[in-house]
């Protein structure tokens, strides 16, 4: 489920709500989108990096305040993609209420028996789809994946920090089983918070429980417990490296 591709040549762009930001190693600038992000503006980017652009395939990785993702458990139902979406847009309704997502993609392809892994969409993306750039559009948190789930054991916790929200991926086997994302307070603790998590889900057999921390929001020298580092300790993208202290 979701194998590992290797994007060592794509040039990253992670999109917020707010802010449009390269990875650090491009030396491209960070852009601020007023009132949201719009394909507009978006567009205006990708005409004005053009130069850098050419020849690199674009990965746009979109923040956590923009995408939702959750396994919802089998079902017999689940016998197209569209009963499938239809299914998302319920569950995802009844769970969160007032502020579920308004579009759901199929992530994988389903394998008989195993939980479908569903990404809800912010209203806020409906106009990016149509720009044809801008298509290749994945949440960070999956791309994470992407980039370790090889490297994982069999059973285990993947845990994937950014600036406003902890993602948890419970693996099994070869597929991602169940999530859980929590959004992050300013002043909270993200390692409190993945252990908290972790704990709750004492039920489920995990070999070990691994951090992807790339943004460095938590420090190096803060015990970790059982969790293990995959990331460097440097920031990937500028906005973080570039944060007052």
């Amino acid at each position: 489920m979701l194998p590992s591709r290797n994007k060592a040549e794509a040039l990253r762009v992670y999109l917020s709500a707010t802010q449009l930001c390269p990875a650090l190693a491009s030396s491209l600038p960070v852009v601020g989108l007023e009132g949201g992000a719009s394909a507009e503006q978006c567009a205006r980017w990708l005409q004005q990096t053009a130069a850098q652009l050419s020849g690199k395939p674009l990965q746009v990785q979109l923040c956590g305040a923009l995408t939702t993702i959750f396994c919802m458990p089998f079902s017999a139902a689940m016998d197209t993609p569209a009963a499938v979406q239809r299914m998302a847009g319920g569950y995802a309704r009844h769970a969160l209420g007032d502020v579920a997502p308004s579009d759901y993609v199929v992530i994988e392809p389903l394998s008989y028996g195993q939980p479908a892994l569903i990404l809800g969409l912010d209203p806020s993306l409906a106009n990016l789809a149509s720009n044809q750039r801008l298509q290749r559009m994945e949440p960070y948190a999956i791309a994470a994946w992407n980039r370790y789930c090889n490297a994982l054991t069999e059973h285990c916790w993947l845990a994937v920090v950014e600036p406003a929200t902890i993602t948890l991926l419970y693996k099994h086997g070869v597929c991602i089983h169940d999530v859980f994302i929590r959004r992050l307070a300013p002043a909270s603790n993200s390692v409190a918070a993945i252990q908290a998590l972790i704990r709750q889900q004492f039920h489920r057999p995990a070999d070990a429980a691994y951090l992807i921390d790339e943004f460095g929001l938590i420090p190096v020298g803060e015990p970790l417990g059982s969790l293990e580092r995959l990331s460097p300790t440097q920031p990937v993208f500028s906005f973080v490296a570039n944060k007052p202290s």
